[in-house]
Parts: C-alpha cells; structure tokens; sequence
C-alpha cells in the first residue's frame, strides 16, 4: 500500500509495539528507502535472500533494537521479516519459502521470486 506520498505503508498488526517505536520507524525507512530496495532486488534476482545484502549493515545499525531489554532478538527478526515480506510482495515478488541465515540476531529469513 502506499500513501499519498507515493511511499510504501507498513501494516504493522500484532508488530505495533515493535513499529510504533522511532527505531521500528526508522527501520521502516530504512528497508524502504530506494537505495536498500535496489541492493535486496539485486540479491534476489540472483537467486538469494534480499536481506543478505544489507544484513552486517542492519544488525549493527539497529543493534540497540535487537537488544534492548523489553524486546526479544527473536521477536525483532520475525518483525524484521514481516517488513521484507510485505515490501516485497507489494513490489510484485511472491514470497517461496524460508532459508536460513547468518546473521548474529536473524537466523532465517523469506525467499523471494519476482512475478
């Protein structure tokens, strides 16, 4: 979806408490900006994960956020994931599965296929 802005809008859901946090907002601009959507395109139109482009630079960028004391690290990957899921599908890429990944806080994260 997006705004009138022309920006993509997250629909944070059961994830509002994570989004609703400057940090889960600035990861939102983040993952959404033009520059990281074209180096997670890049990767997976290679055949690869688009967080594995960007995932060294998101896990010490927002490294306070996977470890600050009321969030769980497990819980901000899957919210993570659910961002990359929802810009990738509103992008024309359908989600195919999961793999694992080598991240410190992301241990798995969704593959996707362009349409």
């Amino acid at each position: 979806m997006k705004n009138s802005q022309n920006h993509i809008v997250y629909r944070s859901e059961r994830f509002s408490h994570l989004y609703n946090t400057s940090t889960g907002k600035d990861l939102w601009s983040f993952l959404s900006s033009p520059q990281q959507i074209k180096r997670m395109q890049s990767e997976v139109n290679t055949g690869n994960a688009p967080i594995k482009a960007l995932l060294t630079e998101l896990e010490t960028r927002f490294l306070t956020f996977f470890t600050a004391g009321d969030n769980e690290s497990g819980e901000v990957a899957v919210f993570i994931n659910n961002m990359l899921k929802q810009l990738f599908e509103h992008l024309g890429y359908t989600h195919t599965g999961c793999a694992r990944c080598n991240g410190k806080f992301i241990k798995s994260t969704g593959i996707f296929t362009s349409n």
